[in-house]
């Protein structure tokens, strides 16, 4: 994220407090790159009043900046300007201090997913795991698709007492399962969280595959002791079949497959012997406390980029997984 300061800031001993707040916010850390027009502030009270060692990191800026050409995200000034991109003092601080929020369905089991993800794509995760080293990114607990709006209603309500809506100044990613049971099947409550997104310019991504579980590569399997049968099972299955298994609580026992299921569930299924249906039972997969201790195979040595990628290359978006990290690399 780029900040550029207007020069009308430094113009006044009165900012300068707020500056420096905001300056060593950018500056520290190397959390959002800064630019101010040198040659507008040479001879302004607070440039004047800064130390050297200020001043040299404001014209090293200056010059990265001025041959980047690259877009201002937010320009911070007292000036009345009703624009999007614009920011007075006491908003900025609001705004800049507070972390990028990834709000997932369960924090605690989903960041592993997430980690995954940030350690296993280096290029555009690396300035993502610098961010959440620094506490500049926060994972947050939205306890399911059905309360994160609750969630999110919370942390706007803190900006009320700001000029704009509380939802402007929020900045979150919403990271959620699709729970599609196959291709195309969208779920009003996805549908409904979305509206709700959108109309508060919140960003989001919903997973194409039913779960992130369903993103563990196969190789790992291997690695689950005691359930060979099960791992032979899940490897006759084709990659579309495994993107929409539900891998917890699989078929459900003693019902009529063909009376129960909808008709793209059995299509999709159509190849799965009865045989193999029996054998995606709810725990046949023999992992105690599956919610908790099947997503820490995220961090098992098989999950590479490439194993990773091999997941979803069958996908119509086979680069969804880079998709996530860019989509919050943008708001950094």
């Amino acid at each position: 994220m780029l900040i550029e300061f207007a020069p009308e800031i430094l113009s006044t001993k009165d900012n300068l407090n707020k500056f420096m707040y905001l300056y060593n916010l950018c500056f520290l850390h190397r959390r959002y790159d800064f630019f101010i027009d040198l040659t507008e502030v040479l001879n302004s009270p607070i440039y004047e009043s800064l130390s050297f060692e200020d001043k040299e990191v404001i014209e090293a800026s200056f010059n990265v900046q001025a041959t980047r050409n690259a877009t201002v995200d937010f320009l911070i000034t007292n000036e009345e300007i009703k624009e999007n991109y614009v920011l007075n003092l006491d908003e900025a601080y609001a705004y800049l201090t507070q972390p990028l929020y990834i709000v997932l369905e369960n924090s605690y089991n989903d960041r592993h997913f997430v980690n995954a993800l940030i350690d296993n794509f280096s290029n555009k995760g690396k300035k993502i795991r610098r961010h959440l080293n620094q506490r500049f990114i926060s994972y947050l607990n939205g306890g399911g698709c059905t309360n994160i709006k609750s969630v999110l209603e919370e942390k706007i309500e803190a900006f009320n007492d700001l000029p704009r809506e509380g939802s402007f100044y929020f900045r979150g990613f919403v990271l959620i399962d699709s729970d599609s049971e196959y291709e195309g099947d969208i779920k009003q409550s996805r549908t409904d969280l979305k509206n709700y997104l959108d109309g508060n310019r919140i960003k989001y991504h919903f997973l194409t595959k039913r779960e992130m579980e369903n993103y563990l590569p196969e190789e790992v399997y291997e690695s689950i002791a005691d359930n060979q049968e099960y791992i032979a099972a899940y490897k006759r299955l084709t990659p579309i079949q495994k993107d929409y298994l539900d891998i917890e609580n699989g078929f459900i026992p003693n019902v009529n497959y063909e009376a129960h299921y909808k008709n793209e569930i059995k299509d999709l299924f159509y190849t799965v012997s009865p045989a193999d249906k029996n054998i995606f039972r709810a725990d046949t997969l023999n992992i105690f406390n599956f919610k908790v201790e099947f997503p820490k195979l995220f961090k098992n040595a098989a999950v590479t980029q490439t194993s990773l990628q091999k997941r979803i290359a069958h996908q119509t978006n086979s680069n969804e997984l880079g998709d996530i990290l860019d989509k919050i690399n943008n708001l950094l």
